[in-house]
């Protein structure tokens, strides 16, 4: 049985892996703390971000993600970031 690819995205969710940072020259243009509020609100169990030329926004959206977990964002706060 052929699945679409909606019922693959509900049955499995959606794992973004194609994500850049302004730490990218000229490719990525969100800062890694919008990048993480964004997949926080989005209820996203993955994200990549394949950055160039380095792990810049990799280790600084790592200790925003650590941030976000300790604040605990509610249900209401993620509706405003979406």
């Amino acid at each position: 049985m052929a699945y679409s690819v909606n019922r693959l995205i509900f049955k499995y969710g959606w794992n973004e892996w194609l994500c850049k940072t302004n730490f990218s020259f000229l490719m990525g243009a969100s800062h890694p703390h919008e990048i993480m509020q964004r997949a926080w609100a989005l209820n996203y169990s993955s994200i990549c971000i394949n950055d160039y030329d380095g792990v810049y926004g990799l280790a600084r959206s790592f200790l925003d993600l650590q941030r976000l977990k300790q604040e605990n964002f509610s249900s209401e706060n993620k509706k405003s970031l979406r």
